[in-house]
């Protein structure tokens, strides 16, 4: 730890390093893991004479006025971040385009979400539409975490954010249909065509070839 935080401090103006603790699940248990923080501060704080360092808990806040007050401002870094690098050659680039089903699935289900909220809300207060866009709601704030949209999460993991999307998106359907009938904008029954990556959709193999446009945002 002494060794890491040296070589954390060549890379400092200022005598105080920024020291993020933890990462992806670390927290489930948050009394065992501050418990140990404990106990790895306690054991750098006893020696600060040998290692020259002093550890304390922080506020973003409180960092950023230590610095000021040790080296009197900041320089401003106007060029660009990316593309971000952990390490020699290791650069987060493929996640701009790695699974782009699932970054267009997202996109589509957006469209949907936003249909559904018009609908929703130009409902009366005693129409009952038999289901809410909260599903919906739900599975496009998660999907917008940063190993989700971007393509970077395990194969299982995709799957459940899809999971979570088809079942909000049919959700959805459910009350747009519903809805649209309540105001008699259109009687029949809304499809959606989720399998165009393998250009099929069940609907349109049938002999009904009629077509339905409904807009939820007239001008």
């Amino acid at each position: 730890m002494v060794d890491y935080l040296a070589n954390q401090a060549s890379h400092y103006r200022s005598g105080n390093i920024m020291l993020t603790m933890g990462g992806d699940f670390c927290y489930q248990n948050a009394r065992k893991y501050f418990k140990n923080l404990d106990i790895l501060m306690e054991y750098i704080n006893a020696n600060t004479t040998n290692n020259g360092f002093k550890m304390i808990y922080s506020t973003p806040s409180q960092y950023m006025d230590a610095v000021l007050k040790s080296i009197g401002g900041l320089q401003n870094k106007t060029d660009d971040l990316f593309p971000y690098a952990d390490g020699p050659h290791s650069y987060w680039t493929g996640y701009f385009t790695s699974r782009p089903t699932l970054k267009g699935y997202v996109r589509d289900c957006n469209n949907v979400l936003q249909v559904c909220k018009h609908v929703e809300a130009a409902a009366a207060p005693g129409d009952k539409l038999g289901a809410t866009s909260e599903l919906l709601r739900l599975a496009m704030g998660v999907s917008q975490h940063h190993d989700a949209v971007s393509g970077t999460s395990k194969q299982h993991v995709a799957d459940d954010y899809a999971r979570r999307l088809a079942a909000g998106q049919t959700e959805c359907e459910k009350l747009v249909t519903k809805g649209l009938k309540l105001k008699a904008v259109y009687t029949g029954t809304l499809y959606s065509c989720r399998l165009l990556n393998e250009s099929y959709c069940q609907v349109t193999q049938d002999g009904n070839r009629s077509l339905s446009i409904v807009s939820t945002m007239p001008e």
